[in-house]
């Protein structure tokens, strides 16, 4: 039987205690994990943050995670090709601020999963082929109001929201397309 080997990191943010640090100097933070990302069939990390720094918080009292999207380069150099936006983060520059950063992941070749500009979009599979093995992604995170992250529905974007009963549905769906399927879960806040 064909093997995938599949590469993850969670909670990966390029903002925060990484703001104002040069390209050098990020890329030699990620020099140390690159070569184990490289050599995965498949490298996929759940982006903690929302991409860009412009955009209102909608949790304004909240520690608000973002990074520049110019510091989405990184995932590209450890060639990462998916990513989870399911989590309490991707929506903490708004809205607009999710769907821009799909936008601009999408232009560097990366996949993303678990949110997006409405609810269809946010419950969207990833599929990819992994050397023959077609491979499923689903991702989805916790909406409890403690937590923070938002949900998207018809109308709006957020995150793929953490029910039981969706995701078995999803994995099943998923399971009768594909040879093997992933799931991303995300609940809880930092430190806690």
């Amino acid at each position: 039987m064909a093997a995938v080997r599949i590469v993850a990191g969670g909670d990966v943010a390029l903002g925060g205690v990484l703001a104002g640090l040069s390209s050098e100097d990020l890329q030699a933070r990620v020099e140390g994990v690159a070569s184990l990302f490289r050599d995965g069939d498949l490298s996929v990390v759940s982006l903690d943050c929302a991409i860009g720094t412009e955009g209102e918080p909608p949790h304004r009292d909240e520690y608000i995670v973002d990074a520049p999207a110019a510091n989405l380069h990184l995932l590209e150099r450890l060639g990462v090709g998916v990513v989870s936006l399911a989590n309490n983060h991707s929506t903490d520059r708004g809205r607009d601020s999710l769907a821009r950063g799909r936008r601009d992941l999408a232009k560097l070749g990366i996949l993303a999963a678990g949110a997006g500009a409405d609810e269809e979009t946010a419950h969207a599979p990833v599929v990819v082929d992994c050397g023959g093995i077609r491979t499923g992604l689903l991702a989805f995170a916790s909406t409890d109001p403690w937590v923070g992250a938002i949900a998207a529905d018809t109308n709006r974007g957020g995150v793929a929201p953490l029910v039981a009963e969706t995701v078995l549905a999803a994995v099943t769906d998923l399971a009768a397309q594909v040879d093997a399927v992933v799931v991303c879960l995300h609940w809880g806040k930092e430190y806690i």
